[in-house]
């Protein structure tokens, strides 16, 4: 159980990275567009 655990561990932190930077696109584009410009 542990290993299977710390095996997909990176996989959810990378999908939980994903899709947080991908709900900031779709939340706070203007936000963005400001901060870049």
């Amino acid at each position: 159980m542990s290993e299977k655990t710390t095996a997909s561990l990176p996989i959810v932190l990378g999908l939980l990275t994903a899709v947080g930077l991908f709900a900031i696109d779709m939340y706070l584009p203007c936000c963005r567009k400001s901060a870049t410009h």
